[in-house]
């Protein structure tokens, strides 16, 4: 898990915090796995009362199945996005699909995902829309020393009205058995298919982790 919290002021003030979380639990054949990402900024110009400039979160939810073939797996997962300046300002989505794990050694670990499904989602300026969806994802895991890991994610969403491309790229270092720092660089890019312009972001965030 990764706290920030960010204050800054010169014309204006801007206080933003972040938040990320995932765990992971397996019995048996079973895994559950569950990711949150939560990031809001509150902005106050002098003389203007507060405004929200940014409120997004993310939870994702997932279990898997392994077969007797230990590297490959069915899951189904839920997931919930809410974006107040994205093309889809929320979204409920259910995706059922299957994935395969390599491990080359003992230290690197990568996932491959497919997945398809459906989702209901609110559009920027009213209406909502029910359609299906597919995607796929890849994961990367590495623990390059005892106190160092790196973690890479692509991911890619489509439906018939947009698709939806992340990429981040973290590294965490322990500070002890459960404090480290994580250093993550993100790029999100939104492809509306309509006269709604694309949307791009990239960023860049130091905060403070926890691991149970």
């Amino acid at each position: 898990m990764a706290f920030g919290l960010q204050l800054s002021g010169s014309t204006y003030i801007s206080r933003r915090t972040t938040a990320d979380a995932d765990v992971a639990y397996r019995q048996g054949q079973y895994q559950l796995l569950g990711e949150l990402a939560f990031d809001r900024e509150v902005v106050k110009v002098e003389g203007q009362p507060l405004e929200v400039d940014r409120d997004r979160y993310d939870v994702n939810l997932k279990v898997r199945r392994y077969l007797d073939d230990p590297a490959v797996f069915l899951f189904v997962s839920p997931r919930f996005r809410h974006n107040a300046n994205g093309y889809y300002v929320t979204t409920r989505a259910l995706r059922l699909g299957g994935g395969w794990v390599a491990r080359p050694s003992d230290t690197l670990t990568l996932t491959l995902e497919g997945a398809t499904g459906y989702r209901t989602a609110g559009l920027q300026g009213g209406g909502r829309v029910n359609e299906a969806l597919w995607g796929a994802r890849a994961q990367l895991r590495w623990q390059l020393s005892e106190s160092v890991q790196l973690r890479a994610n692509l991911a890619h969403e489509q439906s018939a009205l947009e698709r939806y491309r992340t990429v981040d790229l973290g590294l965490r270092t322990k500070l002890s058995a459960h404090l480290g720092v994580l250093v993550k660089a993100s790029y999100e890019r939104g492809y509306p298919f309509s006269s709604t312009a694309r949307s791009a972001e990239t960023e860049l965030d130091v905060s403070l982790s926890y691991a149970l």
